[in-house]
């Protein structure tokens, strides 16, 4: 249908990178002493992701946070967005009481790659820790009535044979309803003719109300039209100040859910980011109230994983 056009006109982002760790923060870190006849010794530049790992989860049982995050940063050097590492990380950040550190550590992260969905759900995960179970409510809910005659329309839009009818056909319906599911429709199906003056439209209202995180979702989308990694900063930037609205967070969890599905089929790396991606839809649809399409997340979630996300092929 018409209604996943949306998705369709949303396009991927670069990045940058940036090494995080060329100032490593535990340098004068004293290890414990070891017998200098250990066979099993090896220095850390010589461990594998899997070694280190298994170190840390040591150190945590053992109780010995500090010398877990060591590990943790020796992973980091040669593997960053090993997944299960990063996650047990910032859980040994967080149970220390460490939230400043490990979200400027995270944010810096995310800041040198914002095209990855793996360094976004890292960046906004102690955020979405800590709002867990607050589900958004602001926006207009349609009652059975205005779904049905929704449904009407979207139906009357799907059969036109050209996007000029089809928009013809849901501006007429928002001259009658002022339906957040219509303005959506018509950013999609407005020609790159237009695209320049809806968008301004879009942002003007958006910026007569700055605490409507739905104002600002629907000129996110009509930005993501001509550029996402502008679009998904937007809706990131809302996600932090905490903005009200079920939409914006609806709507970033659908603009992940596509990047996810762009990148899943691609390479090791790709399934990592792809991972990212699902994990940050799938917690902002929660967000949003809205956990219909939850198991279909998961399962995407799941067939990535099952290919493998910290041992490559």
């Amino acid at each position: 249908m018409r209604y996943a056009l949306i998705l369709l006109l949303l396009a991927g982002c670069g990045s940058q990178s940036r090494d995080y760790y060329d100032d490593d923060p535990w340098e004068d870190y004293e290890p414990g002493p070891r017998s200098y006849y250990d066979e099993n010794y090896k220095p850390p530049g010589r461990r594998t992701s899997a070694e280190l790992l298994k170190r840390a989860a040591e150190n945590e049982a053992a109780g010995r946070d500090d010398r877990a995050r060591v590990e943790y940063h020796d992973l980091f050097r040669g593997d960053r967005w090993h997944h299960a590492a990063n996650t047990r990380y910032q859980n040994l950040m967080l149970r220390n009481e460490l939230d400043v550190q490990v979200w400027q550590e995270y944010l810096d992260l995310w800041e040198s790659n914002p095209g990855r969905g793996d360094a976004l759900w890292f960046h906004l995960r102690p955020l979405v820790l800590k709002y867990t179970g607050k589900a958004q409510t602001r926006g207009k809910v349609l009652n059975a009535d205005e779904l049905e005659l929704l449904a009407l329309v979207l139906a009357e839009v799907a059969a036109q044979t050209s996007d000029s009818k089809a928009l013809q056909i849901v501006m007429q319906a928002l001259e009658r309803h002022d339906w957040f599911e219509l303005h959506r429709l018509r950013i999609s199906l407005c020609p790159e003719s237009a695209l320049a003056e809806v968008t301004a439209e879009y942002a003007e209202r958006a910026e007569e109300d700055p605490s409507d995180g739905n104002a600002l979702a629907l000129h996110a989308l009509a930005v993501a039209r001509t550029d996402m990694a502008r679009a998904l900063r937007m809706l990131r930037d809302a996600v932090v100040l905490g903005l009200p609205g079920q939409w914006l967070y609806q709507t970033l969890a659908e603009i992940c859910e596509f990047q996810g599905d762009a990148t899943s089929q691609g390479s090791f790396d790709g399934r990592r980011q792809a991972a990212g991606w699902y994990e940050l839809a799938q917690a902002m649809q929660t967000q949003a109230g809205v956990l219909q399409n939850t198991e279909a997340l998961q399962a995407k979630r799941k067939a990535i994983a099952d290919k493998g996300l910290d041992t490559a092929p």
